[in-house]
C-alpha cells in the first residue's frame, strides 16, 4: 500500500542511505574478529535465495497498512509457478478493516545456451488490484533475471466503470472519478549478493481515455525506487519503497508532485533453505597495528548581556471647558426723572404648549428668544417671576403639577438663553388663582405661564434734563476651564531589562587521547563454488505498481443542473438548552430536506447574546458567560441547484447556580416606542427571571438622545426635545442576596409627521468562506419613519470588492485571505437625507486549504507502580497558525497492560501491577478542521524501592525539536538526577553528527534531512557510577508552515 503526500523529494534519498548502511552492516558481520592465537578453519557463506512460502506486512508513511502472502506452488531445477494475495487495511476512522486488495500469479522459466549452462531466468506475471473506492485495473509483465541484475516491462488497464464524486449543480458538471485506462511502465534491479540487499527502480506512465471538450488527457507519470535487506542466517527481511508522482490533465488540471513512501517487513518459511551456501572460505590470521584516540574539544558559547526594551506611553493633560455668559457696561443718555415699571407677559398653553403637556412647541421656543431678547435691550430690577397657571385637568393635584412643570419648563428656557438662574423665580398655581372668571368663558386664558419683571422706564419730567447712565448687558459667551482630562500622546522607548546574547564560542577539552593497543583478527577469503543465483531468480517475482491510481473528468455528463424543475429546499427552526458561558453543538440539517438533492449550511448570524461559529455540518453557539436567558439566530441553506431557506435556531440559556444556593436572575432585554417629545413608562421586569422570584429594579444608565429614571418598580422614558431614531439604555436588576443581571432597552422614538427626519441605518454582519462571494441584505435592519430609501453610495473592503446588486451588497474577499474586513455603506431618503453603517464578514478559510497538525512521539519514564502524568501535546504542533491541536482519543491499554487515563489535558499513564521494562501506547490529535495525526509514547518502567547513601543517579529519556539544517543544544542533565554529573560518552544518529559541548550536547542534522532520530549518551557521578538513556530528536521542515 503506498500513500500519497505532497513533499518534497527527501525520500529519493532513502534508498542510497539503506542500502549504504546495509552492506556496511553485512561487511562488518561477514568477518569474524578473534583475539587468540592464529590458526586456518573452514566456513561456509550463504547468499539469500528465498524461501518457498513468504507473508509480509507494510505500513505507509500516513499510517495504512496492508499484509500480503506469497507460495510456490510447483518448483524443479528449470521453472516455479507462484501466486500472492495482498490486502489493504484502514487503521483508523469508521471504515476499520480490509478495504483493499489484489492477487498475482507468476511463472519462471530458465533459458539455457547449447552447451546447457542457464543464461538467464524468463519472468512473466498478471495481476488483478482493486482500491478502497473499487476502482480496479489488471496488469501483465514479462523480464528476465540475469546475476548481474534484472528487468521487466509490463502494461495495465483499469477494468472499473467511472463513479459520481461531485454531483452537477446550476453553474458546474457532475464530476467523475475513474482508473486509469491504460498504463505502461518497465522497471530494473540488481541483487547485491555480498549484503544480502536487493535495490530496484521503476518507471510507470498511466493515462485515460475519456475527457471533456475543456480538459486535456488525464495521465500520471511515477518514478520509484525501492530497497530491501535480508539479514544473514534469519528469516527476517525489512525493505523501503518510496516513490514520486506527477499528475497532468482532467477535471483537476496539473497536479503538484506528490511523494510517497511504505516500509514492510517480511518473514519467510523454509529453515536452512531460505540461504544456500554460494562459497566457501577460509581464514587468515591478520596482525593489525593500534589505532590511538586523539583528545577532542567542543565548543562551548560565550554570551554577552542585550537590553531589552519596549514602548511606555507618555500622557499630558488636556482642558476641559464650559460657556459662561460675559456682560459689558454700557453708557446711555436717559432722563433725569423717571418711573419703576411692572411688565406681566403672558404664555397661552394653546400656543406654548400642547394639552397636558410641559414641553415647549418648536414656535414657543422661538417667541422665548424674543422675549428674552426684549427683556436684555430693556433691562430688569431684581427678580424675573414665571407663574404656571391652571391647565384645566379635572385633578386639581395633577393640574398644580403639571403648571409647575410648565413653570420650570420656561425657566430651564431662559436659563439656556444666558439669564441668572438665581433671578429665575418659577411657581405653579394650578386653579387655586385663576386670573379669568369661568363664568364668563374666559377659562381657557388660565392655560397659561406669566413672566413677570419690573423695569425702570425712564421719561423726561416738566421739562427735567438728561444724565448719563453705565448698565450691564450681556454681549455673548466665552469659555471656562473646569478641570483637565488625561490623553496619550505618543510613547517612549524604555529599558526593561537585559537578555543573553551568543558572541562566540571558545575550546574546552572533553576527552584526553589514548595510544593504540595492536589486535589480531581472522580475515575470510573466499573459494569459488558454484552460485545461487539461479535458485534465487526462480522463486522472487517482480513486484508491480499495486496501487489504482484515478483520475477525474466531467466528460458524459454534458447538462447541468436542471434548475427548471429543482425546489427550493426547505430549513427548519431548532431549539437548544445551553448552560450559561457553555457551547453546544446544534445538528441544523437534521430536520432539513430538499427533494432533489443534497443542502448544505450557506452561511448564519450571530445570536445577540452568544457567538455561533461552524464546524462541518453543525453550528456551535457558546453562551455569553453573564447572560441568563433566551436567544436566537438565523441560518440559511442552499442546494445544488443554488435556491435557500432560512430558518431561526432558538437557545434557551440557563443559569448556573451559586454556592449559596440561590440562582442569579435573567434580566432579558426590551423593545419599546414611543413618538416625538413624548416619554413612555416600561416595565421592563415583566420579561425578566428569578428562581427565587425576589428581583427589583438597581440602577439605570443614561441614554444616548433622551432620560431614563425609575418610576413604581419601572422605567419613564423621555425623548430629548425632536429627537427621532433609535435610542439605548441599560438597566441592572437584583435580588434578595445581591446578585444582578443587566439587559438592554432598545427605544423607537418615530416622527410625529411635521418635520422630516433622517433614516437610520443600522450596522450588519455577513460569514463566508475563502473565495466565495456572500450577498448581504444589508437595508433588511434599515429604518425611516416617513418615506423610502435606498442605497445612495459604498465604500470597499480592505482585502475585497464590493458591487450592488438589484438592491442588496455582494462582497467578493481577495484571493487566498482569511480573516476579518468591513466596508462602508450610505442610504438616502427621499428629501435627500442620508444615514451610514459598517459590514463586518467574516472570511472563513476553506478546510481544504488547511494543514494537518504533527503529533510527535514521546518518552516518559516511572517505576513500577506508580503512574506517570505526560504532557503528550506538550512537543506537538500545527503549521496552520491559530489552528490548535486537541487530544481526540488514545489508547484505554498499553502493549504491556499498563492503563492509560486523560487528567486535565494530559495522560496518566500507570503500568501493570509488577511490570518493569519498556511499554508503549498510542494517541490521536486533532486540529479545528476534523484532522488528525498519530503518535507513540514509550514508557520505561524500572524497578522500584533503590536505597541510595546519596541522591540516585538517573538518566532520564530526553526529546527536543528542531529545524532542517539547523543543529541544537540539548541540555541532557536538566532531567537527570544524582551528584556531580559529568557526559562521558555520546553516539551518533542516523541521520546526525553528535558532540559534548560542556555539560551538554550538541545534535547537527545531516543536510535537509527532515524526521526523528535518536542516539544515546553515557553520564557518570562523583561516586563514579555511571548509567545511560536516549535522546529522541525531531527534525521538521518550516518551509511547510
Amino acid at each position: 500500500m503506498i500513500s500519497k503526500n505532497r513533499n518534497s523529494f527527501k525520500w529519493v534519498y532513502l534508498p542510497v542511505v539503506i542500502s549504504s548502511a546495509a552492506i556496511l552492516t553485512s561487511q562488518l558481520s561477514a568477518g569474524e574478529y578473534q583475539a587468540q592465537d592464529a590458526q586456518q578453519v573452514q566456513s561456509i557463506g550463504h547468499q539469500y535465495v528465498g524461501g518457498r512460502t513468504r507473508i509480509g506486512v507494510s505500513v505507509t508513511d500516513d499510517g495504512d497498512a496492508s499484509a500480503d502472502i506469497n507460495h510456490v506452488f510447483s518448483e524443479t531445477q528449470n521453472s516455479s509457478t507462484s501466486g500472492g494475495l495482498w490486502a489493504g487495511v484502514e487503521l483508523d476512522g469508521d471504515d476499520k478493516g480490509i478495504d483493499e486488495g489484489g492477487v498475482q500469479i507468476n511463472h519462471n522459466w530458465v533459458a539455457r545456451d547449447g552447451q546447457g549452462n542457464a543464461t538467464h531466468v524468463n519472468k512473466a506475471f498478471a495481476a488483478y488490484d482493486r482500491n478502497s473506492e473499487d476502482d480496479a485495473k489488471v496488469t501483465v509483465g514479462y523480464g528476465q533475471e540475469r546475476q548481474s541484475g534484472f528487468w521487466e516491462g509490463h502494461v495495465s488497464k483499469g477494468v472499473s466503470d467511472k463513479r459520481l464524486v461531485q454531483a452537477a449543480t446550476a453553474t458546474t458538471k457532475a464530476v467523475y472519478e475513474k482508473a486509469f485506462d491504460y498504463g505502461v511502465g518497465a522497471s530494473v534491479g540488481t541483487h547485491l549478493a555480498s549484503t544480502n540487499t536487493k535495490i530496484t527502480a521503476g518507471l510507470d506512465h498511466q493515462w485515460g481515455d475519456e475527457m471533456a471538450s475543456d480538459e486535456d488527457t488525464a495521465m500520471m507519470t511515477t518514478l520509484s525506487a525501492g530497497v530491501q535487506q535480508y539479514f544473514q542466517g534469519t528469516p527476517h527481511s525489512v525493505g523501503l519503497n518510496v516513490a514520486a508522482s506527477r499528475t497532468k490533465g482532467g477535471y483537476d488540471g496539473d497536479g503538484d508532485t506528490e511523494t510517497s513512501a511504505n516500509l514492510n517487513y517480511n518473514y519467510e518459511f523454509g529453515g536452512g533453505s531460505i540461504y544456500q551456501p554460494d562459497q566457501r572460505y577460509r581464514r587468515v590470521r591478520v596482525e593489525i597495528p593500534g589505532k590511538g584516540r586523539a583528545a577532542t574539544y567542543a565548543k562551548k558559547p560565550v554570551y554577552t548581556k542585550q537590553p531589552i526594551y519596549k514602548d511606555q506611553p507618555v500622557y499630558k493633560n488636556q482642558p476641559i471647558y464650559k460657556k459662561e455668559p460675559v456682560y459689558t457696561s454700557k453708557t446711555v443718555r436717559v432722563p433725569t426723572g423717571g418711573t419703576m415699571a411692572k411688565s406681566t407677559v403672558e404664555l397661552e398653553g394653546q400656543t406654548f404648549f400642547k394639552h397636558g403637556s410641559a414641553v415647549l412647541i418648536p414656535s414657543a421656543q422661538q417667541r422665548l428668544r424674543q422675549i428674552s431678547a426684549e427683556i436684555r435691550k430693556h433691562g430688569y430690577k431684581g427678580n424675573i417671576r414665571i407663574t404656571g397657571n391652571s391647565c384645566g385637568l379635572p385633578d386639581m393635584h395633577q393640574d398644580k403639577v403639571l403648571s409647575e412643570q410648565r413653570a420650570s419648563a420656561v425657566r430651564n428656557f431662559m436659563i439656556a438663553q444666558g439669564f441668572n438662574p438665581a433671578h429665575l423665580q418659577a411657581r405653579g398655581l394650578g386653579a387655586t388663582h385663576p386670573k379669568y372668571s369661568a363664568a364668563a368663558g374666559q377659562d381657557f386664558k388660565n392655560r397659561r405661564v406669566d413672566i413677570e419683571y419690573v423695569t425702570e422706564r425712564q421719561q423726561r419730567i416738566n421739562g427735567g434734563g438728561f444724565r448719563n447712565e453705565t448698565k450691564q448687558v450681556q454681549n455673548g459667551f466665552r469659555n471656562v476651564i473646569t478641570g483637565y482630562k488625561r490623553i496619550q500622546t505618543g510613547t517612549k522607548n524604555v529599558q526593561v531589562g537585559v537578555r543573553n546574547v551568543q558572541t562566540g564560542t571558545t575550546d574546552i577539552l572533553v576527552s584526553q587521547g589514548v595510544p593504540g593497543t595492536p589486535r589480531v583478527i581472522w580475515r575470510t577469503e573466499a573459494i569459488a563454488t558454484t552460485p545461487a543465483w539461479i535458485t534465487r531468480a526462480l522463486r522472487s517475482n517482480f513486484d508491480h505498481n499495486r496501487s489504482v491510481d484515478t483520475y477525474r473528468t466531467t466528460a458524459g455528463q454534458d447538462d447541468l443542473f436542471n434548475t427548471d424543475s429543482n425546489s427550493a429546499p426547505t430549513a427548519n427552526s431548532d431549539s437548544v438548552t445551553v448552560g450559561q458561558g457553555k457551547g453546544a453543538y446544534i445538528s441544523v440539517l437534521d430536520n432539513d430536506s430538499d427533494s432533489e438533492s443534497t443542502v448544505s449550511i450557506h452561511e448564519f448570524g450571530q445570536g445577540m447574546y452568544g457567538s455561533v461559529t461552524q464546524d462541518g455540518d453543525q453550528l456551535i453557539y457558546t453562551a455569553n458567560s453573564d447572560y441568563v436567558g433566551n436567544d436566537s439566530f438565523t441560518y440559511t441553506i442552499v442546494d445544488a441547484g443554488g435556491l435557500k431557506s432560512e430558518a431561526t435556531v432558538f437557545v434557551t440559556v440557563t443559569a448556573n447556580s451559586t454556592s449559596t444556593g440561590n440562582t442569579a436572575p435573567s434580566a432579558t432585554n426590551d423593545m419599546a416606542s414611543t413618538t416625538e417629545d413624548q416619554n413612555v413608562l416600561i416595565d421592563v421586569v415583566a420579561n425578566d427571571t428569578d428562581a427565587e422570584s425576589d428581583v427589583s429594579i438597581q440602577s439605570v444608565s443614561a441614554a444616548g438622545n433622551g432620560s431614563a429614571v425609575i418610576e413604581n418598580g419601572q422605567v419613564r422614558y423621555a425623548p430629548n426635545s425632536g429627537y427621532v431614531g433609535v435610542d439605548s439604555f441599560t438597566y441592572t436588576i437584583v435580588d434578595a442576596d445581591g446578585l444582578t443581571d443587566t439587559a438592554t432597552v432598545t427605544v423607537t422614538v418615530s416622527g410625529n409627521g411635521t418635520v422630516n427626519t433622517a433614516p437610520v441605518a443600522q450596522d450588519d454582519t455577513a460569514t463566508t468562506n475563502a473565495g466565495e462571494a456572500v450577498t448581504i441584505h444589508v437595508t433588511g435592519n434599515d429604518s425611516d419613519n416617513e418615506s423610502a430609501f435606498n442605497i445612495d453610495s459604498f465604500g470597499q473592503g480592505s482585502n475585497g470588492s464590493v458591487v450592488n446588486d438589484n438592491g442588496k451588497l455582494v462582497y467578493t474577499p481577495n484571493a487566498d485571505f482569511s480573516g476579518t474586513d468591513s466596508f462602508t455603506y450610505t442610504i438616502i431618503d427621499d428629501s435627500g437625507l442620508t444615514a451610514t453603517a459598517t459590514v463586518t464578514v467574516t472570511v472563513v478559510k476553506a478546510a481544504s486549504a488547511n494543514n494537518a497538525p504533527i503529533a510527535l512521539d514521546d518518552n516518559a519514564s516511572t517505576t513500577a507502580n506508580n503512574s506517570v502524568t505526560i504532557n503528550v501535546l506538550g512537543n506537538d504542533f500545527d503549521y496552520d497558525e491559530g489552528d490548535l491541536a486537541s487530544l481526540k482519543s488514545h489508547a484505554t491499554s498499553s502493549n504491556k497492560g499498563g492503563t492509560i487515563a486523560t487528567v486535565n489535558g494530559q495522560l496518566v499513564y500507570t503500568p501493570a501491577a509488577g511490570f518493569t521494562g519498556t511499554d508503549t501506547f498510542t494517541y490521536v490529535i486533532e486540529d479545528n478542521y476534523g484532522l488528525t495525526s498519530t503518535a507513540t509514547v514509550t514508557v520505561v518502567v524500572s524497578a522500584g524501592g533503590v536505597v541510595c547513601n546519596t541522591d540516585c543517579t538517573v538518566a532520564h529519556i530526553d526529546d527536543e525539536l528542531t529545524s532542517k539544517n539547523i543543529a541544537v543544544t540539548i541540555d541532557v542533565l536538566a532531567n537527570d538526577s544524582g551528584t556531580g554529573l559529568n557526559i562521558v560518552e555520546v553516539s551518533q544518529g542516523a541521520s546526525g553528527q553528535v558532540t559534548i559541548s560542556g555539560n551538554k550536547v550538541v545534535y547537527t542534522p545531516a543536510t535537509d534531512f527532515v524526521g526523528n532520530d535518536v542516539f544515546w549518551y553515557k553520564i557518570v557521578d562523583a561516586s563514579g557510577y555511571a548509567t545511560s538513556n536516549q535522546v529522541m530528536v525531531y527534525v521538521v521542515d518550516d518551509s511547510k508552515k
